[in-house]
């Protein structure tokens, strides 16, 4: 059988593409794959601005909450400073059940803060660092002045019963003089006064004692127990008194001047407690507190100088 010889220069090739084709399906892939770069870049710049803001957001709720907290921090500062009186300490005592809400308002704001400080604007993270630097010194000063508060409290609870019981002491004094100064007129009708006298002093002297028994317990730091001592023993002197002028009154000169003789023995000891006791009773309670808040007063006030110091640079800021 025959074969043919096949010409291979006479075989008919498939056209190539165009070159103009090609280039134009090269810019179209160029394209599609610029366009996906810059679609996500910008997904990526679009969430960084979100956490920026987002941190922003959260500063200023950080600062808000500093805001609320100072509220209880300015009325507890007042306290602290101020004279202490009854009024003062029902303000103590309330303001000790608002501290933990503020305690946890300034927490919550550092928390905040700290939070937000790695997404935040290069600007604004000295604004966000004054402003936790102003949240921590207010947390040191409201968990001493819990203790402070408390002391304002028992020293309020105390004051005001003690200062009457001297008063009502000073008045039974000068009653307890007139009986005496009645008894020795040595007749019918003034030893018959001088009961009278003794028996209103020896009432004013028992409330005197009620009320420092009352302070005692209010503020037990501090020592009242002299000043009991001292009404005790006059109490005894008024009750010899009345009876030595019970028994004048009834005809028994002797055993009048006998009560008398132990009057002046029981006298005499008073008198030697008396020149122990401070001028008022303030003093006791001052001591008390003294020693109950000293240490909690000079970190409490280190504290607050260190918040005024923070202040003034968050406002440096524009913080308030």
């Amino acid at each position: 059988m025959e074969t043919y010889d096949i010409d291979t220069d006479a075989v008919q090739r498939a056209p190539e593409e165009p070159p103009r084709k090609r280039r134009l399906w090269l810019w179209i892939l160029l394209v599609l794959l610029v366009a996906g770069a810059l679609g996500f870049g910008g997904y990526l710049v679009f969430g960084e601005m979100q956490a920026q803001q987002a941190a922003s957001d959260d500063i200023d709720a950080a600062s808000r909450l500093l805001e609320s907290a100072d509220a209880i921090v300015i009325e507890v500062d007042e306290v602290v400073r101020a004279e202490i009186d009854a009024e003062l300490g029902v303000r103590a005592q309330d303001l000790r059940g608002e501290l933990p809400a503020a305690l946890d308002d300034l927490s919550a704001a550092i928390a905040l803060v700290d939070g937000a400080l790695d997404e935040l604007p290069g600007a604004d993270v000295p604004y966000a660092r004054a402003l936790k630097a102003s949240a921590e010194p207010r947390i040191e000063m409201l968990e001493l002045a819990d203790g402070l508060l408390a002391a304002n409290v028992k020293a309020a609870a105390a004051l005001d019963p003690s200062i009457e019981a001297w008063d009502l002491v000073l008045e039974a004094e000068a009653i307890s003089d007139q009986a005496v100064a009645k008894y020795n007129e040595l007749e019918k009708e003034s030893v018959t006064e001088s009961v009278e006298l003794s028996t209103k002093a020896e009432e004013l002297i028992g409330r005197a004692n009620e009320l420092f028994s009352e302070a005692a317990t209010g503020f037990p730091e501090a020592d009242f127990s002299d000043y009991l001592s001292y009404c005790e023993g006059k109490l005894e002197m008024l009750a010899l008194s009345k009876k030595a002028d019970e028994s004048w009154l009834a005809g028994k000169i002797e055993e009048a001047n006998e009560t008398i003789s132990q009057y002046n023995e029981k006298e005499t000891a008073v008198i030697e407690l008396a020149k122990t006791l401070p001028d008022s009773p303030v003093e006791a309670v001052a001591v008390a507190y003294e020693a109950l808040a000293d240490d909690d007063t000079t970190s409490y006030f280190d504290a607050r100088q260190n918040a005024t110091q923070a202040d003034a640079a968050l406002q440096e800021f524009g913080g308030v």
